[in-house]
């Protein structure tokens, strides 16, 4: 399940992760999965910005020795129902992950697309970023859209974490 959500943007957790920490990372309800999980009896922390990033609210969980498998259990069945509840589009009948990020389907396609301008322009620098004017002009080649939409994209993917930026108009992948 990890490895999926992992995929999904929406979970932090890698399969070779060796410390007892994980977080989850909840774009939004972060604090109240928090306090649910609390409440049925699973310790975890929820933070919230400006502790991290805006988007990228999470909860952590402390794995230890004193843990049993029905813990884990209760944990899993807490954390499906939030994904059911959160995510699950009944009209497909499919989990909607662009919900975390209040990103339309069509937007996350162009977002995901400026990463693969991003990483294309930066792997031909010295530098590895890529100049805002590059992506712009791509982008208005291969998605047909201005100056402005690449601008407010790009600080979205900023905000989610995907992006940042070192310099004024200078753009490098997380």
């Amino acid at each position: 399940m990890s490895g999926e959500l992992q995929n999904r943007r929406f979970c932090s957790i890698k399969e070779d992760n060796l410390t007892p920490i994980y977080p989850f990372i909840f774009k939004e309800k972060t604090m109240e999965i928090a306090e649910h999980l609390i409440k049925n009896n699973i310790f975890c922390v929820g933070i919230r910005y400006p502790t991290v990033p805006k988007g990228l609210e999470r909860i952590r969980v402390s794995i230890n020795v004193g843990h049993k498998k029905e813990d884990f259990e209760l944990a899993k069945q807490i954390y499906q129902m939030y994904l059911d509840t959160i995510l699950y589009d009944p009209e497909s009948g499919k989990y909607d992950f662009g919900k975390l990020g209040k990103a339309t389907k069509s937007e996350r396609d162009k977002m995901d697309k400026l990463l693969e301008i991003i990483k294309e322009i930066s792997e031909s620098r010295t530098d590895n970023l890529a100049p805002q004017t590059e992506i712009e002009e791509k982008a208005k080649e291969l998605l047909g859209i201005d100056e402005e939409e690449v601008d407010r994209l790009l600080n979205k993917l900023k905000r989610e974490g995907e992006i940042f930026d070192p310099r004024p108009a200078m753009w490098g992948l997380t």
